[in-house]
């Protein structure tokens, strides 16, 4: 008798312990201050208490021997994906000239397509970061990623990561992934009418691709002076193997995976374009398809050009637009080449 009572008495006394637990738990997570759940913005923080307002996640980076962690912060919203389409992921800066080409994104570019498009721009640690104008912008619009390894050119192969990873944990079953640089302009509906039309068939039954403005035969700079450096030790061969000039890009959620899992077998370069869209690329399957609608300046744009069935103009996007004016003026040029049958194709039903 008296161990049942012993027993009902542990029971009762565990119950009450994790009962307190979940509640203080809950409690914790429900006051805790981040970012988007205070009402004012915090003013001279350092770069520790501006990370501590945000709900970081630990990513474990691993490219050939290159192994270490850093962290990530997560979505303000853990089911952003739900029935998105396509997500933008927009390589940037903190600098008071990337603040204002984000704010073109976001109030110009973004508006050129109805379809269900989710746009998030990716920034990392850097010793000039400006806090002043970071941490109201995040708390304004939500559509921010931070990650705390240091930002550099050389180090750009962190923020390719960063977003392929983003996109695993978060929106795995968003089909489409377009990385783009910020001073890009591109037409997304536009874009959206030619994967309907599976640019001509260029893409027809392809789970896996990349569609770029591709880079061939182009060599490595062994010049030591140049920001573009690289040793032979890290790269012996004397041409790149085809690759994206990684402005602006179109792959897809299956691809994603595969080159995240190669990535492991590969050992790194420091030349995150050529690298991810051409040495691990090549280590696939995936195929890279040219598109000359992806313009790296305004000579490359084909005012005549268009698909089969005279419906779709070429152009998609143009790199090297640096200021709203820009954005504006280059869009509008874009939007107003016309083709002999002006009515877009019918979606497809997947």
């Amino acid at each position: 008798m008296n161990a049942l009572f012993l027993k009902k008495k542990f029971l009762l006394g565990f119950f009450f312990i994790v009962l307190l637990t979940v509640l203080l738990l809950h409690d914790h997570l429900k006051n805790h201050r981040t970012l988007y759940n205070i009402d004012y913005v915090p003013q001279n923080l350092t770069i520790g208490e501006f990370e501590k307002l945000l709900e970081m996640e630990k990513v474990n980076l691993k490219i050939g021997t290159t192994e270490f962690s850093y962290n990530m912060s997560a979505p303000q919203n853990r089911s952003e994906c739900n029935g998105v389409e396509m997500v933008v992921y927009t390589m940037t800066m903190t600098d008071l000239g990337s603040f204002h080409r984000r704010k073109a994104i976001r109030e110009v570019i973004s508006t050129t397509t109805n379809r269900s498009v989710l746009f998030r721009f990716f920034v990392g640690k850097t010793d000039d970061l400006d806090l002043k104008l970071l941490v109201p912008e995040m708390m304004a619009y939500g559509d921010i990623v931070y990650y705390d390894h240091v930002d550099t050119y050389r180090e750009n192969f962190v923020k390719w990561y960063s977003m392929h990873e983003y996109h695993l944990r978060n929106c795995p079953n968003v089909k489409y992934f377009v990385k783009m640089d910020d001073d890009v302009t591109a037409d997304f509906g536009r874009l959206f009418d030619w994967i309907d039309a599976d640019f001509d068939g260029l893409t027809a039954n392809q789970t896996q691709y990349f569609l770029c403005h591709r880079m061939h035969g182009f060599w490595p700079i062994r010049n030591k002076n140049s920001r573009w450096y690289i040793d032979r030790a890290e790269f012996s061969e004397n041409r790149w193997p085809d690759y994206c000039f990684g402005y602006f890009l179109l792959t897809t959620n299956n691809a994603i995976k595969s080159i995240t899992e190669t990535m492991k077998n590969v050992n790194l370069v420091h030349m995150d374009d050529c690298f991810i869209t051409g040495i691990v690329r090549r280590n696939t399957t995936i195929p890279l398809h040219n598109w000359s609608g992806i313009c790296s300046n305004p000579r490359e744009i084909d005012h005549a050009k268009c698909s089969k069935d005279d419906r779709i103009p070429w152009p998609i996007a143009l790199h090297n637009t640096k200021n709203r004016s820009q954005v504006e003026r280059w869009l509008k040029e874009i939007r107003e080449i016309k083709c002999p049958k002006l009515d877009p194709p019918v979606k497809k039903v997947s």
